[in-house]
């Protein structure tokens, strides 16, 4: 079978679907809230959608509610020269002991890029390569309870995009190019939905058949690449 995951507004926010068993699991921590769970037959490596017919049962475990001390953790960036600044803002009601600061480079994936003490505010990173950047911060308090911010992306050393590509889209995801490329969506789970090719000028790739929520979108031509997430409403 294969989860989805859907918030308060029935966007999709996570998709979970293996490729090798017929199980499907969501671990993940959330932001209070309402959330949806959609449960829906899929076929996998071994089997189609039909050997997912039958019952099924649906478990978990979660954490009781408790009333953390870190309130809120906003993050925000800019590019300037080559490197990305970035500053955040935290709402606490204990002090913070340490912030890791983490980056990725298609949005799902993350690494520690730097390990600062608590009262930091700001963080210069230079990337190794142009594209867009995806970073976010986790905020631990001296309770060792942990909060993550959002998460933003940033394109440094890369302003001239050869690629224009708007980060709303409906059913048709607009991509102005400079010259020939390919492309591929993916969903954040990693899975690819579609892939093909576009040549310089306006394009129109159709994803009317997806689900609302967000996709990353990997461009790449003979000169640039570039991955940029989008959002279908």
């Amino acid at each position: 079978i294969k989860l989805q995951l859907l918030n308060s507004s029935y966007q999709t926010i996570g998709t979970y679907d293996s490729l090798d068993i017929l199980n499907a699991s969501i671990d993940t921590v959330l932001q209070s809230g309402q959330y949806y769970v959609m449960v829906q037959g899929s076929g996998n490596a071994y089997t189609t959608s039909y050997g997912s017919l039958g019952s099924y049962t649906i478990s978990g475990t979660f954490t009781p509610l408790f009333v953390t001390p870190i309130k809120q953790v906003l993050l925000t960036g800019q590019t300037s020269g080559g490197q990305d600044l970035l500053k955040w803002n935290i709402i606490s009601d204990n002090p913070v002991s340490m912030i890791t600061v983490e980056g990725s480079r298609d949005g799902t994936q993350f690494t520690t890029l730097a390990t600062l003490p608590g009262d930091a505010q700001q963080y210069l990173y230079t990337p190794a390569q142009g594209g867009v950047s995806f970073f976010r911060i986790s905020a631990l308090s001296i309770s060792d309870q942990m909060v993550y911010s959002n998460i933003i992306s940033l394109n440094a050393g890369n302003n001239g995009s050869d690629f224009k590509i708007p980060s709303l889209v409906y059913n048709q995801v607009t991509v102005n190019a400079a010259e020939n490329f390919q492309y591929n969506i993916a969903d954040m789970s990693g899975r690819i939905l579609k892939t093909g090719s576009g040549s310089a000028g306006f394009n129109s790739i159709d994803i009317s058949n997806s689900p609302n929520g967000i996709y990353l979108l990997q461009l790449h031509s003979s000169t640039q690449r570039l991955v940029k997430r989008i959002v279908k409403l």
